[in-house]
């Protein structure tokens, strides 16, 4: 659907309603930046992703980029049946144009069905009967590709029976989709019972909304740290929002507003930053058992933030949060075994930490398992296991996986040699400024490894390395008469 043709003064959930009447397939583009939008309750792709599912239109999402999914727990709650749906992974290389024909085909299959109307339905009621098929002399309906949807022509609406209201949303819904969408004050509102608020408004509401906001934003906060992502750069509105709330609260002595009055110190968002009162407060919450806090406190310890650095107090912090299942402070906690910080050096049980957080999706970790696989440290050394763990983590996005798959593609560790596949992995991490796959990119375009051979996108890729100080990058360049600076 090409939005840029919506007329101008027009209510587009509107206009993308009747469009979508002549849609027979919505195609949905999904990549790993594509979560946000989805926050924000008057976006017009999540409105139209909305209309689709209540219609019952075919969609069909294609991921990009390295995803294979769409989590869950970025979607609202009017789009999680889109996590269930089964999608299409579009892949570089030589599959790509696999992957286009499979799409294609299920496209005709699709467009070869006799069309339906696409009255809305309510979510639970019975499929509806099917259209009548036209008669054998009727043209078949033409149909038109677009980006997002394919229309076709509409034959005579079917009747159904008229759809069952909305359920009216719970307080605590209301509550979470307001706060997804960066609005804390309506979030608050919405368990406090101001239908109009403002933070001044509610500074003094009920102290159990705020309990309840705060632990809802910090289960949001724990997805990026678990993803190895800093918070405040998804979620800074949200806490220079609240952070007066938090201040005026955090002496009440709830471990989630302690810990959320601590990072905003910590970090200096809508409130004067404060390291030592930050470490201060995770302590508050950490000696009650927020995993969170155990884990911010370990890092305060292990960079001397606030309190002095003392790798053994890291460790023991650490720990305490990884055994509450915590996939960051596991991950972090194998890392102090593997380099014998603030606890002896054991790389066997490195490896059952960096184990434990794999398995809960954490990509570091599952790079740091497949390092272990590839070179046999603290486990046997099993080439397939290397990779298997290597790609769950590159498929993520995470751009040294990326590079360490392509090494095993190219010099046939756990896989067959392929030379194709290791410029595809190693193109991933370079275009995201990993200078070792860029020197390695380099050198595959200079001897015409899984690519035809050109010297001058060698020295593109060598000149990206050398600029960040890649050895073996600038090594090649000299030899190539093309030293550098």
């Amino acid at each position: 659907m090409d939005v840029d043709n919506i007329p101008l003064g027009v209510d587009f959930r509107e206009h993308l309603k009747h469009v979508l009447k002549e849609c027979r397939v919505v195609i949905a583009l999904i990549g790993t930046d594509w979560g946000h939008r989805l926050r924000d309750p008057v976006d017009y792709v999540r409105d139209e992703l909305e209309a689709a599912l209540e219609r019952g239109i075919p969609l069909i999402p294609v991921f990009v980029r390295g995803l294979d999914k769409v989590p869950a727990n970025l979607l609202p709650d009017s789009l999680q049946r889109l996590s269930y749906i089964n999608g299409i992974r579009f892949r570089g290389g030589r599959d790509r144009r696999g992957d286009r024909n499979r799409l294609m085909d299920e496209l005709q299959r699709i467009l070869d069905r006799p069309k339906v109307a696409s009255t809305p339905l309510p979510p639970a009621a019975p499929p509806p009967p099917s259209a009548a098929p036209p008669p054998p002399s009727a043209a078949p309906p033409r149909s038109t590709f677009s980006p997002i949807s394919i229309a076709g022509s509409a034959p005579a609406p079917v009747a159904r029976p008229a759809p069952a209201p909305k359920p009216e949303k719970s307080a605590a819904e209301k509550s979470e989709e307001a706060l997804r969408a960066g609005h804390m004050a309506l979030a608050l509102g919405a368990l406090a019972g101001v239908p109009h608020p403002s933070l001044a408004s509610i500074a003094s509401a009920e102290h159990k909304a705020l309990v309840k906001v705060s632990k809802m934003l910090l289960a949001m906060l724990k997805v990026e740290w678990n993803a190895r992502r800093s918070p405040s750069a998804r979620y800074a509105d949200e806490l220079k929002q609240g952070a007066m709330l938090w201040k005026a609260a955090a002496s009440t002595n709830v471990p989630e507003l302690q810990l959320l009055r601590g990072y905003t110190l910590d970090l200096g968002l809508g409130v004067k930053k404060d390291a030592q009162a930050a470490a201060e407060w995770y302590r508050k919450a950490a000696e009650q058992g927020l995993d969170v806090a155990q884990l911010l406190l370990g890092l305060c310890h292990a960079d001397g933030s606030g309190v002095p650095k003392d790798s053994k107090a890291s460790a023991q912090w650490y720990e305490k949060a990884a055994h509450q299942g915590f996939a960051a402070a596991q991950y972090n906690l194998g890392d102090c075994f593997w380099y014998g910080s603030g606890v002896l050096s054991s790389r066997p049980t490195a490896v059952s930490w960096y184990r434990k957080a794999a398995e809960q999706g954490l990509a570091a970790a599952q790079n740091s398992l497949g390092h272990c696989y590839q070179h046999g440290i603290g486990v046997a050394k099993d080439g397939a296991q290397a990779v298997s763990w290597y790609r769950k983590a590159a498929e993520q996005g995470l751009a040294v996986a990326q590079f360490n798959l392509g090494v095993c593609y190219e010099h046939g560790i756990g896989v067959a040699k392929d030379g194709a596949q290791a410029v595809s992995w190693y193109r991933k991490a370079a275009e995201q400024g990993l200078a070792a796959a860029q020197n390695n990119l380099g050198y595959c375009y200079q001897h015409g490894i899984g690519v035809a051979k050109d010297g001058a996108q060698a020295v593109v890729w060598y000149r990206k390395a050398a600029e960040q100080g890649h050895e073996n990058a600038l090594r090649a360049l000299k030899a190539l008469g093309q030293p550098w600076p």
